[in-house]
Order: C-alpha cells, then structure tokens, then sequence
C-alpha cells in the first residue's frame, strides 16, 4: 500500500465529511477511496472511521491521527511547493478573496489577464463582503480595502481608492447643493455600511487636514452599487468609491458634490499569512496586481474627466516570455565567489545604533535612504586595466562618465558620483580567500527601472551569477571583468519587511523573472536611473564577532539581522547598509596591498553630531582615526579604508 496515499485520501475524506466527496476531490471512485482508508485502518490496528450507510464520522482515534497527521502532510505539502517553486513556473491552485463590488468590477479583469499569462495556476475566487478568515478558512490571498486590522497577516498595499460624494440632479434641484462640509448634516445620506465607519464620511480639509463629518439617513446598504441606485433614485447623498460612480458621473445620472474637497482615499492591500517560503503562485500575483493597479490608477486620484468602465480593458499588458526562465538558467554560473547570501529570519539585535531613529522610520512604500544617520556614499575600486573596467560599468550598469584621467575614472549617475576606478596595473589580482569586497549593490529607484535593466541585460546576454528574491529587495548577481562583485536591485515596499520593533525579516527565494521583466512596461533602459544609488556594500570579513565590534560598536550600525557566518548591518531602519561575510574568508587577516579589488568605502552621515560620536567612540577603543574639516578616515580591522562625510 501507498502510505502517503492513503493518508491522503483519509484526510479527504475528513475534510469533505463523506467518501464520495473525497473521491471526487483526489479524482478516484468511492470505492477506492473506501478500500485506501479500510488499508490504512489495517496497517494500523485501529478503526479510524465509523461508517453508516448515510454518514461518515470520525472515531476518537481517527480524530486524534488526523490532528497529528494534518500539519505534517501540510508541511509536506510546503516543501514538495517550495521545490517545484524552484525550477519552474508558478502553478498550483491559488484561492483568493475579495470584496463584492470591488472584485466584480475591478479585481476581474486583472485576474483573468493573469490567468491569461499563467496557465498552470488555477484560480479559485470567492467575491464577498464577509470578512474572511484566511488561514482559518484555507485561502492564500485576500484583497482588502482600508487599512488591514489583523497584524498576523502580511499586507502589501497595491493602491489608494478615492471616494466621492455624489448626488441626483432631481434631489440637488430639491434640497439644494452643499457649499461646504457642514451643510452635510442638513442633507439625507445613503450609507454604505461595509465602510469602517458608514455615518462618518473623511474628508481631508485644506486646512484641518484629515477630518470626518457626521451624516444621518435612513437607508443603508451594505454595498456601493446599491447606495448609488438609491442616490440615482434621489434618495439622498452617497460616499462611494469613485470606480463605483464614474459611470454614472459620466451619463450625468448623478453629480459630485464638495469636489473642492478631497476625500481621503481608502489603501487598496493585498493580505497573507506569513509563513517562511510564501508560494511562487502568491508573490506573482500579487505583484502582478501591484503593477496593473500602478498602471489603472497611476496617481491613485478622481480624474477630472470621468474614466468609464468600458475603457478598462484597454490597459496594455506585455505577454508572457515563455523561455525566460530556460535562458536564465543556461546563463547562470553557481558560483561560491559572488552567490546570492542565504537568509534566515532573524531578530533586531541592539548595538551602539539602536537608537529611535533605527526603530521605526519608513514603514511606507518607499525607505527614505537620505533620512537614515548613515548610508552608503560611494565605493573606489583599485584594478589594474583602467579602461576595461570602466567601460563595462558603462555598458553593463549605464553608469556615466563624471571625471575621467589617465589612472582615475569616477561614475555615477548624471549628477552623483558612486564608483572611483583606480589604475594600478602591478596591483596583485583579487584573492577570494582575502578579506575586502563580497559585492557592491546599486539600488534602482523602482522595480521598473531594475525591470528594464535585466531586459537589457538578456538581449546583452550578460553571465549572471544569481538571481534572488529576498523578501526585502528582489537582487541580480554577475561581477565586473576583474572578480568584483555586483548585484543589481530594487527593494520591496519597507512595509513588507520591517516592524514597528525594527526587526527585518529576510530570505532567499526564487526570483520570479517573467514577473519582473513585465514591471519595465517595455520602455527601455536608458542608464542609471537618477536617484539610484549604492545602497549597501558586502564585505568579505575575517571574523563576524570581530566586524560587530567595528560596524556596531564604533560606526554605531543596528544589526539588523544574523546568519550562520554573517552579520548585517543597518542604519535608520534599513534592512541593511553593510553586511559582513566569512564564508569565502573565514581567519583571513589584513588584506596584503598591493591588490586589487575594495580600496575605499566612503559612509554619508546625515549629521555632524553622528560624526563625532563614532570619532569618540574610535578613540575610546584606542583606534587610529584621522579628520579633516567634514570629514572622518577609519580603517576596518581588515585594513579597508573608511571615510565619512556629510
């Protein structure tokens, strides 16, 4: 007898309540559903179920075996999920849950494009105003409107929702048009009550900013479309969604009204469970809706034209690339000197940068890297052929030529610097076994802009060394001619990966390509995007405990997360600036010069204050420091030169 089988043939039948069900749902006949549960039953002396010509119950035995055995075939479930999800495309069925009206009229038709590109995910939706309990009631995903009160889920906030008030030309005529928010109270309101708070409609006052105005009515329906009928019948005033009113805006069955007014908007969040490898199926969907929300509502706004449903279809959607995934695989090297870090979920350990400011800034879309005490400014790279080195940063990474001399070219955006090449043509070539560079990372402003650059990397056919989505950022790993290491990124909404106690949840998983490459839109990629930065820098250490002591203890960094041979270091909440490696250099001691590969690592910090602490605190450990107006060098213990600016 099949075990596994079995087994899960008698978890079918427990959860359908009848063999005919459970059959149906394994795709086999009653019969052999009821001999696979009799086996098992067999194999372990003991009667699981009971059986009547009319229903199936379980025994004492049979309900104490299933409370055991289901978390462990779920487990199974996870695992075999996890593999598959690393060597192809995301399938699987997917179960979703939505509000009515918002899933009917504007969730559909993202979702049958979806489908439309993943032919191997079965969706299974569910459109109701209840509010579900998704790990409870087996759903993967929900999408929900207002901010998420359930903090055991995972939200990702996909758009703003406007909504307006709006009323009949007939009732308008009749009881007149409010001029300002409190003539609201002498007028009849149609209340939606799947608002959070249907008799208080938000507004965002140009001078009180977000305020609420109490409103009375008789009628009240829990749903939107019912709301405007009754508006549209002159039974008084409504607040809707602007996607539910347009239309009627539009055929001028109803008018807005304190358009001067800005109504406050309602997120738009996709919500699931945390667990420690979120399905491939998951992730592409909802970063899928990310995108077609971005491109449906880029400004999250009431548009001064009324936008019909009609015109919802019309959105371009680039078609699936069917062989990405086989080209990247046939292009990428596994390689031990510049891999993608394994990660593991971790907590905040508090260091001399525990302060407030590395607790809780940026929990929204976007991490303000210019608000954090320090942040990476620039690297200066030592190689030994100058004009071969800088042209593939050119060509490779779009960079830009700011200065340019016969042994120093600097790079970066049009207006910033990032990367300083050095000429020494004696210079030893790198030595992984040394401490120094593990890889420098550029951070493009939004995943659009990494989506465009790994479309342009493909048609180059660039070697890549790794691609990974690490919760936290989605990366792409190759190196420069002479060993240095790169990775090309763009990170998640901060939302998604940091808490209000500043820890950072991390991990590997697989990047999900076609995905991303759709974010580009197609447009091209035209450099590095102004506004992309260095974001952090890995280094290769000689010993982990040794780093803490200099990143944490002395440039005062949070470690914001740890790994079997690891640390990462983070300032303002960043998931990280710094990270510091031994896997290749585990005992290595001071770098042996002349070599190429990391010469300097400059650190902006955001005020002088910062400044003079890690000086004060260098010259309480008896380190070496040297300063020069705004600016502060310290050496790493591994001989790495470090400045600090502001």
């Amino acid at each position: 007898m099949d075990r596994l089988t079995a087994d899960r043939m008698f978890i079918a039948v427990m959860d359908e309540g009848s063999f005919s069900a459970a059959a149906q749902k394994r795709g086999t006949s009653s019969g052999q559903a009821s001999k696979l549960v009799s086996r098992l039953e067999a194999e372990l002396g003991v009667r699981l179920l009971n059986r009547t010509t009319r229903a199936v119950a379980p025994t004492e035995a049979g309900r104490a075996y299933y409370a055991r055995l289901r978390p462990i075939m779920d487990a199974l479930d996870e695992l075999d999920l996890e593999i598959r999800d690393t060597v192809g495309r995301p399938a699987g069925r997917l179960r979703l849950t939505a509000p009515l009206t918002f899933g009917a009229r504007e969730l559909t038709p993202a979702l049958n494009a979806f489908a439309a590109l993943f032919p191997a995910i079965a969706l299974d939706v569910a459109f109701t105003d209840r509010v579900v309990n998704i790990v409870d009631e087996g759903f993967d995903l929900a999408v929900r409107i207002g901010r998420p009160a359930d903090s055991s889920l995972i939200a990702r906030k996909l758009c703003d929702m406007r909504i307006v008030v709006v009323g009949s030309p007939a009732y308008l005529a009749a009881r007149g048009t409010p001029a300002d928010l409190g003539a609201l109270s002498r007028h009849d309101a149609v209340v939606d009550t799947n608002m959070r708070d249907g008799r208080r409609w938000p507004f965002r006052h140009p001078v009180r900013g977000e305020t609420s105005v109490a409103v009375e009515g008789r009628i009240r329906y829990a749903n939107a479309e019912a709301c405007l009928a009754a508006a549209e019948a002159g039974l008084g005033l409504t607040c809707v969604p602007w996607f539910v009113a347009c239309d009627a805006v539009a055929a001028g069955r109803v008018v807005r009204v304190l358009a001067d007014y800005e109504t406050a908007a309602y997120g738009v969040y996709a919500l699931y469970p945390h667990t420690r490898h979120l399905a491939a199926k998951v992730r592409t969907l909802v970063d899928d809706l990310a995108v077609y929300f971005r491109d449906r509502w880029p400004d999250s706004s009431v548009p001064s034209t009324p936008t019909t449903t009609e015109n919802s279809d019309k959105l371009i959607r680039l078609p699936a690339i069917a062989s990405i995934m086989d080209e990247i695989i046939c292009r990428t090297v596994v390689s031990t000197t510049a891999r993608p870090y394994p990660m593991s979920d971790s907590a905040a350990h508090d260091g001399a940068g525990s302060d407030a400011q590395s607790k809780g800034q940026s929990m929204g879309q976007n991490f303000d890297m210019n608000a954090a005490p320090l942040r990476i400014g620039s690297v200066c790279l030592k190689v030994r052929d100058l004009n071969m080195v800088a042209d593939y940063y050119r060509t490779v990474l779009g960079l830009r030529t700011l200065e340019s001399g016969a042994t120093r070219v600097t790079l970066g955006t049009r207006t910033t610097p990032l990367l300083h090449l050095e000429a020494d043509p004696q210079a030893a070539p790198l030595d992984r076994r040394q401490a120094g560079l593990f890889h420098t990372a550029f951070l493009m402003p939004v995943r659009a802009d990494l989506g465009r650059w790994f479309a342009r990397a493909l048609a180059q056919k660039l070697e890549f060394q790794g691609a990974s989505d690490h919760i936290v950022s989605e990366a792409i790993y190759l190196s420069d001619p002479e060993g240095n290491g790169i990775e090309v990124y763009a990170d998640r909404p901060a939302s998604e990966w940091q808490t209000a106690s500043g820890s950072v949840t991390m991990a590997t998983e697989p990047l999900l390509a076609e995905n991303l490459l759709r974010s580009g839109g197609g447009e091209p990629y035209d450099g590095f995007p102004d506004g992309g930065l260095i974001g952090h820098v890995h280094l290769q250490v000689g010993d982990t405990a040794v780093a803490d002591g200099f990143y944490r203890d002395v440039l005062g960094f949070t470690i914001s997360s740890h790994y079997p041979g690891a640390s990462f270091y983070g300032s303002g909440g960043y998931h990280h600036q710094l990270a510091g490696n031994v896997w290749n250099s585990r005992g290595a001691g001071a770098r042996p010069q002349p070599m190429t590969g990391l010469a300097e690592l400059n650190l902006v910090a955001r005020e002088g204050a910062t400044m003079e602490a890690i000086a004060a605190r260098a010259e309480a450990k008896g380190l070496a420091s040297t300063a020069n107006g705004t600016a502060l060098g310290l050496t790493d213990p591994w001989g790495t030169p470090i400045s600090l600016t502001r």
